[in-house]
């Protein structure tokens, strides 16, 4: 029978044999990264970056308990010859795998590699390690029966074996997005019935097949097709993903809109349409969404937009992008009329001169603008109706602004440059908190970025473009002060001191 300091002494030992479980080697022990997981006791987060060969791998985790290992990432191996399918068998606790940003390491994973893995491996992360269709079979994959999130990004897939995934039938994430893949094989995602994201932009692909699933996707929440080559694009071509919420359809060449495209995907929030080839947009377009989010920037040949284009989505329009259009040169005098929960507005690097005359009374929610870069924009409205919501103003580039606008503005506002771009690839979500979380935590690949191209000399520059004041020179009480400004303006009688005639705006006829 123990006594009880015998008891004591017992738990005490048992304590402190527990607080030795679980814990970061020192750092002279080994090359790589370690983070202690706080939420799971005696789980490692362990990072190993610019090992030399496979044994020196082996060796710098053989400083750690391969049981405690939670998640592993292998970054920017220099050779992975002689890697051996029973390389992960001992980390039978694996929930997070990155193998990623490893594009000169003749990295070609063996079948068999996965085996061990299979029951608790949830996230794999194979993105930029110059991966072609030939190391990617179903063998592969088929121990990974409930991988949730799989990054295949960045490599050099140019096709896929239809099978390839099929045993991932808890799959929610995947991400195949900047390959070379041309084609997409029939019914390749049949059994992922629990898809929420499949990425598949900045490919090569001329057309989102019909007949990539075989029934209803109705767990899918966001599809990325942008930067690929798809010209054509219709409600069939959504109508198995009818809870869509977010469509990124960013640089392609989609002529036309059709006026119900979004006819079957009535649960939209979040549209790109950035850089559309179309040269219409369809009034209806987006009747019947709960938008919150529009990009329809860089629409090339679009040169005017329909008057009540976003009065369906007045109500919830948080967000909407018009910038790089430098071909739409006026807006019709009730555009903004009705959206009433609307907090950013892009209209930078556009042909527009003007803005409607109830612009500011009409966006009463606005806290962000941004109107840099436009060239020919001679004024704005009358400052009297802005919200006390509106907070800051980019206006930078506008040389025909007059001074006492640019005054008003850098006096009133946050004038800092900002960052308005449309978010590209926010949705990747596969091994991104792990990376994040991890003491070395580095890039999985190139920043997705969206290159504008150089803006060209406009050539109506100087037909009825001059610098104009729409107003502001009025010595009503309710206009704008000159402020030692003397009004000089060029072809702009159709927008000086109307005011109070009810002739502001001079839309153009």
């Amino acid at each position: 029978m123990f006594s009880l300091r015998q008891l004591f002494l017992s738990v005490l030992v048992s304590l402190l044999a527990d607080l030795s479980i679980g814990k970061c080697p020192s750092a002279d022990l080994s090359l790589c990264k370690c983070a202690e997981e706080a939420a799971r006791p005696n789980q490692l987060i362990v990072t190993c970056d610019g090992m030399a060969t496979v044994p020196d791998l082996k060796y710098q985790l053989d400083a750690f308990d391969w049981k405690e290992i939670s998640e592993l990432a292998v970054l920017r191996q220099k050779s992975f010859a002689g890697l051996r399918p029973d390389f992960f068998n001992q980390m039978p606790n694996l929930v997070r795998l990155s193998l990623a940003a490893n594009p000169n390491s003749n990295f070609k994973p063996p079948v068999g590699l996965f085996d061990k893995l299979g029951p608790k491996l949830s996230v794999l992360d194979m993105s930029t390690s110059n991966l072609t269709e030939k190391e990617l079979s179903p063998e592969l994959f088929a121990p990974l029966v409930n991988l949730k999130e799989l990054d295949l990004s960045y490599n050099q897939i140019t096709q896929l074996r239809p099978t390839v995934f099929q045993s991932l039938a808890k799959l929610r994430v995947l991400d195949l997005g900047d390959n070379k893949l041309t084609v997409l094989p029939p019914f390749m995602l049949a059994k992922n019935k629990r898809l929420k994201m499949l990425d598949l932009n900045d490919n090569l692909l001329t057309e989102l097949p019909m007949d990539l699933f075989d029934d209803e996707q109705k767990e899918m929440k966001i599809l990325d097709i942008g930067g690929n080559r798809i010209t054509k694009l219709t409600a069939d071509h959504l109508v198995l993903m009818p809870n869509l919420t977010v469509l990124d359809a960013r640089r392609n060449m989609i002529n036309p809109l059709p006026s119900n495209l979004f006819s079957k995907s009535p649960q939209l929030q979040r549209i790109s349409l950035d850089g559309v080839t179309a040269p219409v947009v369809p009034a209806s377009l987006f009747n019947g969404l709960p938008l919150e989010s529009l990009d329809l920037s860089d629409a090339v040949n679009v040169r005017s937009l329909p008057e009540d284009l976003l009065a369906p989505v007045g109500k919830t329009l948080k967000e909407l992008h018009l910038d790089d259009n430098q071909k739409l040169f006026s807006l019709p005098p009730n555009f903004f009329r009705g959206l009433d929960a609307l907090e950013m507005l892009d209209l930078s690097n556009t042909g527009l001169d003007l803005l409607p005359t109830s612009f500011f009374s009409d966006l009463k929610s606005l806290r962000r603008l941004k109107i840099s870069d436009n060239q020919y924009l001679i004024s704005l409205p009358p400052p009297k109706d802005y919200s006390p919501n509106l907070k800051s103003i980019d206006a930078k580039n506008c040389p025909k602004l007059p001074p006492v606008v640019t005054k008003w503005i850098n006096t009133n506002f946050d004038t800092k440059p900002q960052m308005m771009d449309f978010p590209i690839n926010i949705y990747r979500s596969a091994n991104k908190d792990m990376m994040l979380r991890m003491a070395a935590a580095t890039s999985t690949g190139p920043a997705a970025t969206t290159s504008r191209p150089t803006q060209p000399s406009n050539q109506y520059n100087g037909n009825g473009r001059g610098n104009g004041n729409n107003g502001w020179n009025n010595k009503d009480n309710e206009g704008w002060a000159a402020d030692g400004d003397n009004g000089n303006s060029n072809n702009n009688n159709n927008y000086n001191n109307n005011y109070n005639s009810g002739g502001w705006g001079g839309w153009r006829r």
